[in-house]
């Protein structure tokens, strides 16, 4: 599915989660495609007899805690559960508190937004990338738009001497380290990077606010928290706005960024 029609579906998950929030009830279930909805694939797999013309579709799944909170907050991620791909969305949130609503609405686009571009690169909403000749050995995806992310990352983020190896081999040590908890590497990792970048831009939009002032915020939290510190925010700060320049060109920045 195209970047392009990924936002519309952004904004109808949403507007239906938004109204379970104000209708104060703590859970929430749909099944997509529903009815008069169809997901097309790439032109190119549609014209293959082989491949379906619409995706199996996904679950998204709600739930809410309602209590007395001084800020809300949101936890999501995408997955399985029984063989069904799954958006689990959590929120916690004062319903009687009208700036939680109001903060809440383009907080939660950008957070669906982001787990529908993890679908898109590896799900029922996947994307073919370019023809790719090369791939980084088996340890890394072989195929689609995630390894086309790839590539463009080594041509962004590598060094000019850096080989394909060289390159696979940072990859998968940056994955790695994400798995054991760093959070810089976690933000600036290959199969999450998109995914905030994305779903930044679709808050930033929807808030009328700059793509860093959000990004920043975000990674803010986490240096109060302990989780990283203020050197590791910057350095995500500048693969943040380095990817979102490259994918979105165009987008406004308050500050200016180089990646060296």
């Amino acid at each position: 599915m195209s970047r392009s029609r990924l936002e519309p579906l952004a904004r109808l998950i949403t507007r239906d989660i938004f109204r379970v929030l104000k209708a104060r009830k703590r859970n929430f279930k749909k099944k997509l495609p529903g009815r008069k909805m169809l997901y097309i694939w790439d032109e190119q797999i549609g014209r293959d007899p082989f491949n379906d013309t619409d995706a199996p579709g996904f679950i998204v799944r709600l739930k809410v805690d309602i209590e007395d909170c001084v800020e809300p907050s949101i936890d999501a991620e995408a997955g399985e559960d029984d063989s069904d791909v799954t958006i689990w969305i959590n929120v916690a949130h004062d319903p009687t508190n009208r700036r939680h609503l109001e903060t809440l609405y383009h907080e939660l686009r950008g957070v669906v937004r982001h787990e529908l571009e993890h679908l898109s690169e590896a799900g029922p909403l996947t994307m073919v990338g370019p023809y790719q000749p090369d791939v980084f050995g088996d340890t890394l995806p072989t195929s689609g738009k995630i390894l086309h992310s790839i590539n463009r990352r080594l041509k962004i983020f590598g060094k000019p001497e850096a080989t394909r190896a060289d390159w696979a081999k940072q990859e998968i040590m940056r994955s790695d380290a994400a798995k054991s908890g760093r959070f810089l590497e976690y933000v600036t990792c290959f199969d999450e990077l998109g995914p905030f970048v994305a779903g930044f831009m679709t808050q930033a939009r929807s808030s009328r606010t700059n793509f860093d002032d959000i990004a920043h915020k975000y990674l803010q939290s986490f240096v109060e928290r302990g989780s990283m510190t203020a050197e590791d925010r910057d350095e995500a700060m500048t693969w943040l706005v380095t990817w979102v320049k490259d994918k979105y060109p165009g987008v406004k920045l308050r500050r200016n960024y180089d990646h060296n």
